[in-house]
């Protein structure tokens, strides 16, 4: 573990997680042509609701338009979730410390915010999914508390974060 880290700090990343960053951008541009094919095939089907007088054909098209919008909705979200890992990958990535552009507090807070909402509620999970650092990830979730955005409960020794349902 220690030597990952060090040809980390050597190459200025970590080439698993650029691994990670071309197979996420891939997925994306996978899922981007199937959401396209699902729409054209959804024009498609449109076209044949509007040619056809027939009862029974127009509510059997009407079946398999409802269909591909449901899968269209699926695709589009699972798109959002890969995007959203993308982001946080390239977030912690590629640039040297020192070229890496730098986020607003009110930025990281909406991260904090997405990752919780998906799970992702212990600390330890937080820091190495956003890249910062453990004092910087407290800062945020002091803030996040403090405004009843989200709040901390413990099991045992382990702390997690949930949302505040609103």
């Amino acid at each position: 573990m220690r030597f990952v880290g060090l040809r980390k700090w050597i190459l200025g990343f970590d080439p698993d997680e650029f691994h990670e960053l071309k197979t996420a951008f891939i997925r994306i541009e996978n899922i981007e042509k199937e959401i396209q094919e699902v729409k054209e095939h959804i024009k498609g089907l449109q076209r044949l609701l509007n040619d056809k007088a027939d009862r029974q054909t127009v509510e059997l098209l009407s079946k398999m338009l409802e269909t591909e919008r449901k899968i269209v909705d699926s695709l589009e979200k699972e798109l959002k979730e890969v995007k959203l890992k993308f982001d946080i990958l390239d977030l912690s990535s590629e640039l040297p410390e020192t070229q890496k552009v730098p986020i607003d507090d009110f930025e990281l807070e909406e991260r904090v915010i997405k990752l919780i909402s998906q799970g992702h509620n212990s600390p330890t999970e937080l820091i190495r999914m956003l890249g910062i650092s453990a004092d910087k990830l407290y800062q945020i979730i002091n803030r996040l508390i403090t405004s009843r955005r989200i709040k901390k409960i413990k099991k045992g020794r382990k702390v997690y974060y949930v949302l505040v349902e609103e």
